[in-house]
């Protein structure tokens, strides 16, 4: 009884935390810290970032990009999960074109999901 009351809760703050649940994804659980690459501004070359670091508590590996007239540029690093939750964070990016996605396991924020 008492594990399956733990696997309810568990479910419920994955859920709360916005972090999808898949039956051939592996998550972190929530008292893990993710490993996500984090450069910055790397223009149209996401595959030239290889620099990683250890994400702080209740966060997520993110991945962007944005065009400006004719240039590109992909942004990767570690966003709070309360931020990969919010549904106007496109409508407050003034650039034409911006995209982004958040992602719950260690360096998944190269590409897109």
């Amino acid at each position: 009884m008492k594990l399956l009351l733990a696997a309810i809760v568990s479910l419920f703050l994955l859920h709360t935390l916005g972090i999808p649940l898949s039956s051939n994804t592996r998550y972190m659980t929530i008292d893990q810290q993710l490993e996500c690459y984090n450069c910055g501004s790397v223009g149209w070359n996401v595959e030239s970032c290889n620099k990683t670091s250890i994400c702080p508590p209740n966060n997520a590996c993110f991945l962007s990009f944005s065009t400006t007239g004719m240039s590109g540029n992909y942004n990767l690093s570690c966003i709070d999960n309360k931020l990969c939750r919010d549904p106007s964070r496109k409508e407050k990016v003034s650039v034409p074109f911006y995209r982004f996605q958040c992602c719950y396991t260690n360096r998944c924020n190269k590409h897109w999901v």
